[in-house]
Formats: C-alpha cells, sequence, structure tokens
C-alpha cells in the first residue's frame, strides 16, 4: 500500500476579491495509506472539525470553502483534487 499526501485549505468568500485563506490554522496536511481515504474522504474529516468548532464556539456554520490537493498545495478549485462549499441555512439565521 503506498502512503499518499493530501494537503487541504479553507478559504472564506471576500467579497468582490473572491476567496481568500482563512490562515495557518485552516491549513493542513494528511496522510493515507488505505483505501478509500481519498481527497472526498480529507474534504469529509475537515468540514467534520470545522462544524464540531462551530458547535462549541456557537457561532454556527460559516461560508467556507475547503479544497483538497494531492502533494501540495495548488491555486484554488481548479487544480484541486475536491472541492466542497458550505453555507449556512439561510432558513436558520435569525431575525435582524
Amino acid at each position: 500500500m503506498t502512503t499518499v499526501e493530501y494537503v487541504y485549505r479553507v478559504d472564506a468568500p471576500a467579497g468582490s476579491v473572491g476567496w481568500r485563506p482563512l490562515g495557518e490554522r485552516y491549513r493542513g496536511t494528511v496522510l493515507t495509506d488505505t483505501l478509500p481515504e481519498d481527497a472526498e474522504f480529507v474534504a469529509a474529516g475537515v468540514v467534520r472539525d470545522l462544524a464540531t468548532e462551530w458547535d462549541h464556539s456557537g457561532t454556527g456554520v460559516h461560508h467556507v470553502r475547503i479544497c483538497v490537493w494531492r502533494d501540495a498545495e495548488g491555486v484554488g478549485p481548479e487544480d484541486a483534487e475536491c472541492t466542497v462549499e458550505v453555507q449556512p441555512d439561510l432558513d436558520q439565521l435569525p431575525d435582524v
């Protein structure tokens, strides 16, 4: 079995600029050596960790994009093996 290195980054929307990385805390590397652990598996783990963080902080779901690349971080979703976008449920937002 071959070990595979996946690199992920969490980005947030930045208006007309597009997307911006959330910072070093939201970047990482995951090594896998068993199938079916692939880029989608890594993205799902990152989403799970983010959801846990948001639940503990009480901030609710944030709008983010998770890009996962094989071996090295790329530019964005255009060269990622997997991209997942998470958005808050607009029906669940409090009235302002």
